[in-house]
């Protein structure tokens, strides 16, 4: 025993480093199973059997006929583990129907193995290779015996090589078809959003993003233009034997203040003005999946550009060089759902790094950090907050419940607000 302490003492200054390699070896090897564990696969190689205790998201990636598809499961959107086969069928058998009852200049057909258990509640994002300048986009559900086509929601994005068309899978028994129409020199090529803001106030009771976040007011229009239509006006035609409908999904109408509310609520929430969305508590709330729809997501942190000298040291390498770490994009989001699910299935779905904590005396989350920008990392001044159809509402973002067409935006703000659109007034 003496010779063991004696051993020690006389070689502590070797055991210590090479418990300290011995550590940092392990945290290596955990990070890359890690790693593993949380990497894309691909409808090849997935074997659902093996995430049977799995928690995180997945995505998988597939190929059929030089169309690239995803499959995406949010967190707790894996809800079963059956085998399956994910591989999309692209085929060319229905094209004489389709030319002559849809009419575009562009289409492609596809179907799914009869072997497909979707597992859960997965989106599928189809991209169609950008080849050529199309717009007006459009999702068909084809069912041939009945000779019937249903036009269905999607979320349509122009990227750098492809045109992507996300949606919620329903009915894997369809033909599904996606449409689009060659764009004239005159048409624009790209959504194009405007925003017509007037001057947008906020009240708070203190200095910190999180009371600001939760506690603001203002008023101030948006418009959102856009190629394609994706909210139809129910119609049914018929062409040659088949029939052709619209199914529009029309999100439950949202409760407005009408402004009788005089004093805060019980989570502190000051009242909101006249015609805008009232709070929904997050408990009240039960989410749906048999309907889906689509809303806008920026998220930006520009104005830390012209304050870099205030950032805090490391931080500049996760501001992008045009502020924009997440493009205007439509998403997906499900009946129910409030603006943190989306900013968290999106940030997840794209490994944007998110934190966020929740605050029971507003009953609401609150953002801490997005692309590991945290609140006081440009001033103590600094942090995140939104806004939806440019109103920067006074309560937290998971109690603010998203109805069709809804455009928000995530600012980094290095000002209480003033530098994205608010003007700050102390109440007491």
């Amino acid at each position: 025993m003496k010779d063991a302490i004696t051993f020690i003492k006389h070689n502590l200054k070797y055991i210590i480093p090479t418990l300290i390699l011995a550590m940092v070896i392990l945290i290596c090897l955990l990070n890359v199973e890690i790693y593993q564990t949380n990497q894309k696969v691909t409808t090849d190689n997935f074997d659902a059997l093996n995430y049977q205790d799995y928690s995180g998201s997945l995505t998988i990636s597939g190929e059929s006929d030089g169309f690239k598809y995803e499959w995406f499961y949010s967190q707790s959107m894996l809800t079963d583990c059956q085998d399956t086969d994910l591989n999309l069928i692209f085929t060319s058998q229905y094209d004489d129907a389709i030319q002559s009852s849809l009419s575009s200049d562009y289409h492609c057909a596809y179907y799914f193995s009869e072997s497909l258990k979707l597992n859960g509640y997965p989106t599928l994002t189809v991209y169609v290779p950008n080849v050529k300048p199309l717009t007006e986009f459009k999702l068909y559900a084809f069912d041939p015996i009945e000779g019937s086509f249903t036009q269905l929601s999607m979320a349509y994005n122009l990227t750098e090589d492809a045109y992507s068309i996300t949606y919620a899978v329903s009915d894997t028994q369809c033909i599904y078809i996606i449409t689009a129409n060659e764009v004239l020199e005159t048409t624009v090529t790209s959504k194009q959003i405007t925003l017509d803001t007037t001057v947008t106030t906020f009240e708070s009771d203190s200095t910190t993003l999180e009371s600001l976040e939760l506690t603001t007011t203002s008023t101030s229009q948006s418009t959102i233009q856009t190629t394609d239509t994706d909210t139809q006006t129910q119609v049914t035609t018929s062409t040659d034997n088949y029939t052709i409908s619209s199914n529009e999904n029309a999100t439950s109408e949202r409760e407005l203040s009408d402004g009788s509310q005089v004093t805060q609520d019980d989570y502190l929430t000051d009242p909101v003005p006249i015609g805008k969305p009232l709070p929904v508590e997050p408990n009240d709330i039960t989410i749906t999946y048999d309907d889906y729809y689509t809303c806008y997501l920026t998220i930006k942190c520009d104005t830390i550009l012209d304050n870099m000298d205030n950032l805090t040291f490391g931080k500049e390498i996760y501001v992008p060089s045009d502020g924009i770490i997440y493009n205007t994009q439509e998403v997906i989001f499900y009946e129910g759902e409030s603006v943190y699910d989306v900013l968290y299935r999106e940030t997840e779905k794209n490994g944007i790094q998110m934190e966020s904590s929740f605050t029971p005396v507003y009953n609401s989350v609150y953002i801490e950090g997005i692309n590991n920008l945290y609140e006081f990392d440009c001033g103590s001044l600094s942090g995140w907050v939104y806004s939806v159809n440019d109103w920067f509402p006074n309560y937290g973002c998971s109690r603010y419940m998203l109805a069709q067409g809804d455009n928000i935006v995530f600012y980094y703000t290095c000002s209480l607000g003033q530098d994205v659109g608010c003007v700050v007034s102390e109440v007491s």
